[in-house]
């Protein structure tokens, strides 16, 4: 495929302790098919979890056509970055051209967010953080995706970060306050009543986790 990106190139991004020793992130780059399909078929399930619980993003998100065009909105060509979770330390996956998808635990990104009216800090969203059903929930592992992803928000120069879940998701919103994440005005359209908007310095968040 023309323009097609090496997959042996594609960057690991070790997490922090105590996850580092099982599991690290995997950048998917455009016109790395391995990652991509991998990609596709976890954020398509993040989008089923949504949809268990009665909220259909694709009415109101474009989700199918999101999955489709994958990376799209979270290519580093658009300002964003989108990460697969894979099991074993980083130094296991250097190199390595497929992406299994029973070696997938889960996924997150971000996108950019335009200032549309001026005068707000660099900001990016942090969006489908999900963990796969299975041994790695429990491990707190979407704690350890929230950091490596506001790393890189911080390497791309973002200094804000915000996000949007819902009340009905009670352990990710406690997870987004135990980040040190607030509580905002709407910033994109969500039509679900219980939606809850949040948003947190980036540099804020990494250093109280130090």
């Amino acid at each position: 495929m023309a323009g097609a990106v090496d997959p042996t190139k594609r960057r690991v991004i070790e997490l922090r302790a105590p996850w580092s020793a099982s599991v690290c992130c995997l950048s998917v780059e455009p016109g790395d098919e391995p990652a991509l399909a991998t990609a596709r078929t976890v954020v398509e399930e993040m989008g089923g979890a949504i949809l268990a619980v009665g909220c259909d993003m694709d009415s109101f998100q474009g989700f199918k056509a999101e999955v489709d065009g994958l990376p799209g909105k979270y290519s580093p060509e658009a300002g964003g970055a989108l990460f697969l979770a894979v099991r074993g330390a980083a130094g296991a996956w250097e190199g390595r051209a497929d992406v299994p998808l029973d070696a997938c635990v889960g996924c997150i990104a971000i996108r950019r967010v335009p200032d549309e009216a001026g005068g707000k800090a660099p900001t990016a969203e942090i969006k489908r953080l999900f963990v796969r059903p299975g041994d790695a929930r429990g491990t707190r592992l979407g704690r350890g995706l929230s950091f490596a992803i506001l790393e890189q928000a911080r390497a791309m120069g973002y200094e804000r970060v915000v996000l949007d879940s819902l009340e009905r998701l009670p352990h990710a919103v406690r997870l987004y306050e135990s980040l040190g994440f607030r509580s905002c005005a709407a910033y994109v359209h969500n039509p679900e009543a219980d939606a809850v908007f949040f948003e947190a310095e980036v540099a804020d968040v990494l250093a109280a986790a130090e």
